[in-house]
């Protein structure tokens, strides 16, 4: 069998609508204080603002840069 290779990360933007505006953002690519692994791609995506609390954020939520 022959097996395909997986370009799925390819679909996800690099910049985020949400992420890329907080305070907290990391220099590394969905990264931030928030989570220890990968923002999860509902905030990434901008399906959630994560001004209110999300699953694994360790009490940390958006905070726009400069405030």
């Amino acid at each position: 069998m022959i097996q395909g290779i997986d370009d799925r990360e390819l679909s996800i933007p690099e910049y985020s609508d949400v992420c890329s505006f907080c305070k907290h953002m990391g220099g590394a690519k969905r990264k931030c204080a928030a989570f220890t692994g990968l923002i999860p791609l509902p905030i990434w995506l901008g399906k959630n603002d994560h001004t209110e609390p999300y699953p694994g954020d360790n009490g940390i939520q958006f905070e726009a840069v400069g405030k």
